[in-house]
């Protein structure tokens, strides 16, 4: 029971009890006055019983048209949110369909030219055949990502968190992007453990992705530099990834991690999208900041393990 449906029943409550206070206090005067034909005194007092009883009734159907309002703003919102998933599952199939269709239709067009060579006979076909398979392979594999992305998008984990050190994930991502002669690598961990409750590859995929599109951001870049550093924050132990390269657009920070969002020809749109739902599901946070080297700053809290 609710609050308000306390706080009418006890108005309620009240009102009983004045009335039969009203009653007590009044019988013996009712008596006599019927004794003595007091008319006047007896219609009063009947207008006081249909006043209390009207009131009454009034209140009830307050109560009742309260509850009717209250079922259908329950329904609205129900319904409000059952269509906004529906829409959001269709703007999912579209783009998951847009993203299927980009890369077939070259495929297609590719292997249509190519069987036009090979029934004219034309000279050189053989090397063509080697460039289109080559074409092919590499839009297979685009969409093989594609789909990779979208399922790791959709995707909860059945298994429950475990108990990981982020200097030791930090370090772990030392080999894979150390290898760039354009770009310097600096990492500045704790030398305490830094535990948090969460999954290894998880944690890993957040880090792989904001590493490469920093990579990214600097290929054209020959002094390209990344910094990544861990500190502890209150409940959070919080790791910053920033980067010397060209930034973010101010105008486009606020659609930073909105699903099917890009700004690359390639990309699909997730990849920030995933990392936030990541972190999200431990109770953490990520945010976008611009950096004192001038580039994109990438900040991911997580709260510390208990």
């Amino acid at each position: 029971m609710t609050n308000k449906s306390h706080l009418f029943y006890g108005a309620i409550g009240v009102i009983i009890a004045a009335v039969f206070i009203l009653c007590i206090s009044f019988i013996d005067f009712s008596f006599s006055a019927l004794a003595e034909y007091n008319v006047e005194f007896i219609l009063k007092l009947t207008a006081l019983a249909c006043l209390i009883a009207g009131l009454f009734l009034l209140l009830r159907c307050y109560h009742l048209m309260h509850k009717e309002r209250e079922h259908i703003w329950q329904e609205t919102i129900r319904r409000l949110a059952q269509n906004e998933r529906e829409n959001a599952w269709q703007e999912m199939a579209r783009q998951i369909a847009h993203e299927i269709k980009n890369p077939l239709t070259p495929m297609r067009l590719s292997l249509q030219h190519l069987l036009r060579l090979k029934k004219d006979g034309a000279p050189g076909w053989i090397e063509r055949f080697e460039e289109v398979l080559h074409t092919l392979l590499e839009e297979i594999n685009t969409l093989a990502k594609t789909a990779s992305e979208f399922s790791s998008f959709a995707k909860t984990t059945s298994t429950d968190p475990v108990i990981i050190d982020l200097n030791k994930i930090i370090q772990e991502r030392r080999p894979l992007f150390d290898n760039y002669p354009n770009i310097k690598l600096s990492i500045n961990t704790l030398e305490y453990e830094t535990n948090i409750k969460a999954h290894h590859n998880r944690i890993n995929r957040v880090l792989t992705n904001i590493l490469t599109n920093a990579v990214q951001a600097l290929k054209n870049k020959e002094d390209g530099e990344i910094v990544m550093n861990l500190q502890t924050t209150g409940k959070f132990h919080c790791i910053t990834i920033e980067d010397n390269g060209a930034g973010v657009d101010k105008a486009i920070e606020p659609h930073l991690f909105t699903p099917n969002f890009t700004t690359k020809k390639s990309g699909s749109g997730l990849g920030l999208a995933i990392c936030r739902n990541i972190v999200e599901s431990y109770g953490g946070t990520i945010t976008y900041s611009h950096s004192g080297m001038g580039g994109a700053c990438f900040t991911i809290c997580i709260p510390k393990a208990s």
